[in-house]
């Protein structure tokens, strides 16, 4: 495994975010270790946590190498999840460039050329919904790729906004609160009545006495 640091940069906000719940002084701590990293012992660090596999192991289970993404799909790093279907999920960017930031992560490790229809289909859905409840004047879909796993950036744009500015790891409250107001809420199935019960829910008439 060799990171560049672009994806060096991208595993330590994901790092990051895991120690925020961490008592104050473990906190502190654990964030200066994990900014002041190299590259090496970032890999080193991936390695023996079992977030990524060794050279080695790879050679024996002739496995990928684990991504950020494929880690999220899999449920070992917590997702602000809004919406899934059979081949990808929509989550928020954690780490946005502006308000609403989502992202569709397809649940296969894949190339931009491969990305699934439905993911797109999805990131439609999740654009319209973004459109609907936060107003933007414009909505960018953009795929991209980190670590070989391609994924779709759906980006909402407002006016006065610099789309360039260096992203800053959202607020978890503010992130919660953009998930409750933007998820797709579960599907109740509507329960169809049996004959008995719709003649029994008939009002009932008076006898004709002949």
């Amino acid at each position: 495994m060799a990171l560049s640091e672009q994806e060096a940069q991208e595993i330590k906000k994901q790092l990051l975010t895991q120690i925020e719940k961490f008592p104050p002084e473990q906190k502190e701590a654990a964030k200066k270790e994990i900014e002041s990293m190299s590259i090496k012992q970032l890999e080193e660090f991936l390695v023996k946590n079992n977030l990524v596999k060794s050279k080695e192991s790879q050679q024996l289970d002739k496995e990928p190498t684990q991504c950020v993404f494929c880690s999220i799909i899999q449920g070992k790093i917590p997702t602000y999840k809004l919406d899934e279907n059979k081949q990808a999920i929509a989550s928020l960017e954690i780490n946005p460039i502006s308000q609403g930031h989502s992202i569709i992560i397809p649940r296969q490790h894949t190339t931009v050329e491969k990305i699934p229809n439905q993911a797109f289909t999805l990131a439609k859905k999740i654009a319209k919904k973004l459109k609907t409840k936060l107003k933007p004047k414009d909505i960018q879909i953009q795929p991209s790729t980190f670590m070989g796993h391609s994924i779709i950036n759906i980006l909402p744009i407002y006016d006065n906004e610099d789309l360039n500015s260096e992203r800053k790891k959202a607020d978890e409250k503010q992130l919660k609160q953009l998930q409750e107001k933007l998820k797709t809420k579960p599907h109740q199935p509507r329960i169809k009545k049996t004959p008995e019960e719709k003649f029994s829910s008939l009002p009932e008439f008076p006898r004709r006495i002949p």
